[in-house]
């Protein structure tokens, strides 16, 4: 994406630091969780109070979750034209330079 007004820049940017603050940190958390919950208590259902219930009711969901979160950033971090992280810097300076 170019920066070629402010709302590009708002909307680009907010979406980049999103991913890289929320996303992959989420990702990580819910994989981490879906670990715990299989050595904890299998693969059943989770019990009341482990995680909160939007995020998955088993540690299956959660597995799932946490892979999409990861993957999801890694590709738009680092992979999609060239890395959004890179780009993004590259952007910015030329939207105010």
């Amino acid at each position: 994406m170019e920066i070629n007004n402010w709302f590009d820049f708002i909307l680009y940017t907010t979406f980049t630091i999103g991913t890289l603050f929320i996303s992959l940190p989420s990702g990580i958390w819910a994989l981490k969780k879906a670990i715990e919950g299989v050595i904890r208590f299998g693969w059943g259902k989770l019990p009341f109070g482990f995680i909160d219930g939007d995020w998955g009711k088993s540690p299956l969901e959660l597995f799932f979750v946490g892979i999409f979160g990861i993957f999801f950033s890694i590709w738009y971090l680092l992979i999609d034209k060239g890395g959004h992280l890179f780009y993004c810097i590259k952007e910015v300076r030329e939207f105010f330079g």
